[in-house]
């Protein structure tokens, strides 16, 4: 069974380690998928992997953001 260069790269860009889930939507988002190379999907999400680094740890460090809102947010009775 043969796959055409579209299915391979849906499936590639799928099956990423869900870190990667942002960028796979902005790529989805930003590129067309029928026209855009391996080089140049790889190339795109290397870009952004200094994001993916800083997202996974701002979690890490704030597993429950909205948990530390409620902490710091009072309003005045």
């Amino acid at each position: 069974m043969s796959m055409t260069p579209m299915q391979i790269k849906t499936k590639f860009v799928n099956h990423l380690q869900p870190k990667w889930s942002r960028f796979v939507t902005a790529a989805k988002q930003a590129r067309d998928l029928y026209s855009v190379t391996f080089d140049q999907l790889y190339a795109f999400l290397k870009h952004n992997e200094k994001d993916v680094k800083e997202v996974r740890e701002m979690r890490q460090r704030f597993p429950k953001p909205l948990a530390l809102l409620a902490k710091t947010y009072n309003p005045p009775p």
